[in-house]
């Protein structure tokens, strides 16, 4: 299970390598079989991730809908990346 979660995380911060995303899109992993990535697992994860200061949020209205929450990676994200 830590695998997995750390597998999730590691891949969630190289999507937000070169841009910022919102919810779903900002892991990329949803379609990936066998990951099993949900909401209750996705939103939790991207949440730990900014309570460590890796990544940031910000919200956005939306003509279509809610506001979304945008992810990006920090500073501190950006650099503990590149000691991995």
């Amino acid at each position: 299970m830590q695998v997995r979660k750390g597998v999730l995380e590691l891949c969630i911060l190289n999507a937000l390598a070169k841009d910022e995303r919102y919810g779903y899109e900002s892991s990329g992993l949803v379609a990936i079989p066998g990951l099993g990535v949900t909401e209750g697992t996705l939103y939790p994860l991207l949440s730990r991730l900014r309570v460590q200061n890796l990544i940031s949020a910000r919200l956005e209205e939306s003509p279509e809908g809610p506001a979304r929450k945008y992810y990006a990676l920090t500073p501190q994200g950006k650099s503990d990346g590149d000691n991995e």
